[in-house]
């Protein structure tokens, strides 16, 4: 078996997180919930601009340019998430092009 090299560490079990997020202020939740449940990084998150958001059949692209390894990807929302979008596009909508 080969040996693993660069092993991930630091993950929040389901508990751990919803400890967190009870405590988080409310303005970070949503971002906070978006990040645990992707696994996006911070920079790809807070670079999410409207335009890459499908709230009618709830996917969020990230283009290829938009990220360091050049693969593009696509994320379903749940409904948990979607909540989370449809409060960011209330509170944002015709300020800024950036989700969070």
């Amino acid at each position: 078996m080969l040996k693993e090299n660069y092993v991930r560490k630091g993950f929040f079990e389901h508990a751990e997180f919803m400890a967190l997020r009870v405590e988080l202020p409310e303005h970070l939740k949503g971002f906070v919930t978006f990040a645990y449940k992707t696994g996006w990084s911070v920079s790809e998150i807070t670079d999410l601009i409207w335009n890459q958001v499908d709230l009618d059949n709830s996917i969020v692209r990230l283009e290829t340019g938009d990220i360091k390894n050049d693969e593009a990807r696509t994320v379903y929302l749940d409904d948990e998430i979607q909540e989370v979008f449809n409060h960011q596009w209330n509170a944002r909508k015709n300020l800024l092009p950036y989700m969070f």
